[in-house]
């Protein structure tokens, strides 16, 4: 499967990159970092402009179409500005898990409403890699058709600016996905203070809570699962621009300074570091593209390459990163220098839906059980 862009999606990137830039500073991102929830009203609403919160849910489920590739060039360049919104767990985490639940009323109404920006949403799954049966903190019962939960949900992405909270709860017939208005009583959701401040967390306590199953039977489980791939492959998406920009910023300050009448960038030392930065993040890169191309066909084979992404991603966003405030010497250590953000989301990212270490061994049981 070819994992070239085409030209019109190369054009693509340049747009959505050169709005990004335009709209996404520092002092937004610093500003947004320093509050307990992810909100700037005018950039959200600018991403309805271009249509990009329901990108990659189809049309006709109420999302704006296009494939998961142009959803994967999205989500790289927001990487690369740490866009501080939760367009993450909106439109990847929660949209693809209700689009995967449709056609439905309720379902399409939600969609409908993502797509516009109005909505804002989230996604819940269990255990650090993304799923883990044993880690359900949430049971769900019923009573005269109606569901009701209970329970706490730990480190949910963007649960305090989340109108909706998607969640998987025990029932009787195993496992299920839940939507839950945060507006009511039976919800209290409290921030947690993370190392990555450009990615809010926060603890969900659910007190016979009203709910809304989605979906019914077997097909239930499939479907998250592969939920949970498809959130793999997005954040190694954004990993990779992360990466990307680290390099850029490292290589940009290399050809600025001077040591001793000469540019650090002619030093052999910074020189071999920056190549490897850059094989690492291009190995990465074809990982990625792979990965979205098989999302876009969807293809059954996307698991193994969502966790290949995943694993090439984070170690090349780490090595970035790290390269990164060591190549920019002692500014690069300091508070006002952006470096440590990106330290910082390359850290959480790196945990974030499984590690490397996590996905190599998913990998390794791949392959010795086929």
């Amino acid at each position: 499967m070819s994992i070239v862009l085409s030209e019109e999606q190369v054009d693509f990137q340049k747009t959505v990159r050169a709005f990004l830039e335009a709209k996404i500073t520092e002092d937004l991102v610093r500003r947004v970092a320093a509050e307990e929830v992810s909100t700037d009203e005018p950039l959200w609403e600018s991403f309805a402009e271009l249509e990009l919160h329901g990108l990659g849910i189809p049309e006709e489920h109420g999302g704006a179409g296009g494939s998961w590739v142009e959803l994967g060039l999205v989500l790289e360049e927001m990487g690369a500005v740490l866009v501080p919104v939760p367009y993450f767990a909106t439109t990847v985490l929660a949209g693809q898990a209700l689009a995967a639940f449709a056609p439905d009323g309720q379902i399409e109404e939600w969609l409908e409403r993502i797509r516009k920006g109005e909505l804002v949403a989230t996604l819940a799954l269990p255990g650090r890699d993304g799923w883990d049966d044993d880690a359900i903190s949430v049971s769900a019962g019923s009573t005269a058709g109606a569901w009701r939960l209970r329970g706490r949900l730990d480190r949910v992405i963007d649960a305090s600016s989340a109108e909706l909270i998607l969640t998987v709860a025990g029932t009787p017939d195993g496992p299920r996905l839940f939507a839950v208005e945060s507006a009511h009583d039976g919800v209290v959701t409290t921030p947690r203070m993370t190392l990555d401040p450009t990615r809010k967390m926060a603890s969900v306590e659910f007190s016979d809570a009203p709910a809304i199953r989605l979906g019914e039977g077997a097909a239930d489980r499939k479907d998250l699962e592969r939920i949970v791939d498809l959130a793999t492959v997005g954040l190694a998406a954004e990993q990779l621009g992360a990466a990307r920009r680290c390099l850029e910023t490292a290589v940009e300050y290399a050809k600025e300074r001077f040591q001793h009448g000469q540019a650090i960038g002619s030093f052999q030392a910074i020189k071999h570091r920056c190549a490897d930065i850059f094989l690492a993040i291009e190995a990465a890169r074809s990982c990625v593209y792979h990965a979205l191309a098989l999302a876009a066909a969807d293809d059954p084979d996307l698991g193994r390459a969502a966790s290949v992404a995943k694993a090439a991603a984070s170690d090349a966003v780490n090595a970035a990163a790290t390269g990164s405030v060591q190549i920019h010497g002692g500014i690069g250590f300091s508070w006002e220098h952006p470096a440590h953000l990106y330290l910082k989301r390359a850290k959480s990212s790196g945990i974030l839906l499984g590690t490397a270490t996590d996905h190599r061994e998913r990998l390794s049981r791949c392959l010795t059980t086929h």
